[in-house]
């Protein structure tokens, strides 16, 4: 009863727990001007499309979103200390997790801060307005008979469930920032994380670094 009772507060404690820097924005968002599907983003680039890792010739999607623009997969980029767990496919769905020291991402490419995360949730209104047009349109599980675990996807972004180590059901998916306290030592400080889960809600929190490895979202210099 003891472990039961302790499982349940680790999983559902993190997810109770939302993302409190930043302000939401009062305008409505509307997905035909935040992240249009044609046209091109400040970079120069098609608001969607892909594009190649010259470190191991993998092919990913991206989106642009407001003035961001984000992977659109997991990272899968193999370095010395990442983990996959989804071996059956090499990853290539779901991507790899990794240490929060690491630094995976391909050139012209960074694992964004937690201000980039909240600048992102912000697009849509808040981290409860983000959750739903974010997620994927499959892979997540019901917490109860007649839920809708699963995203719109309006802006392609496609956050799907992936197991990182501790088998969560279904029900969640944590990605890391780069942003420590005290910063950058993972010896003493805590990590920002975020989780997407089957709430409705997305939430942040700080982490012991050693117990934080999650998958990556990279987001464009």
């Amino acid at each position: 009863m003891k472990k039961m009772v302790l499982f349940l507060f680790f999983l559902i404690f993190p997810l109770l727990t939302s993302c409190t820097t930043g302000s939401d924005e009062d305008e409505v968002w509307d997905a035909a001007k935040v992240c249009p599907e044609t046209g091109t983003n400040s970079y120069g680039m098609p608001n969607r499309g892909t594009f190649t890792d010259e470190r191991d010739g993998q092919v990913y999607k991206y989106t642009t979103i407001g003035k961001q623009v984000w992977m659109a997969q997991n990272l899968n980029y193999d370095v010395e200390k990442d983990a996959c767990y989804y071996e059956e496919d090499d990853c290539r769905t779901m991507g790899r997790v990794y240490y929060p020291t690491e630094r995976p991402c391909p050139a012209g490419w960074h694992v964004p801060t937690i201000e980039e995360w909240y600048q992102l949730f912000n697009v849509f209104g808040g981290e409860t307005e983000a959750t739903t047009p974010l997620k994927a349109t499959y892979s997540w599980t019901a917490l109860n008979p007649g839920d809708m675990p699963n995203g719109t996807d309006d802006c392609g972004f496609s956050a799907v469930f992936a197991v990182n180590g501790r088998e969560t059901m279904g029900f969640e998916s944590g990605f890391l920032s780069s942003t420590m306290t005290p910063e950058g030592n993972c010896d003493t400080g805590h990590l920002w994380t975020v989780s997407f889960s089957s709430y409705k809600r997305i939430a942040c929190w700080n982490d012991l670094c050693h117990y934080s490895s999650q998958y990556v979202r990279c987001v464009k210099d």
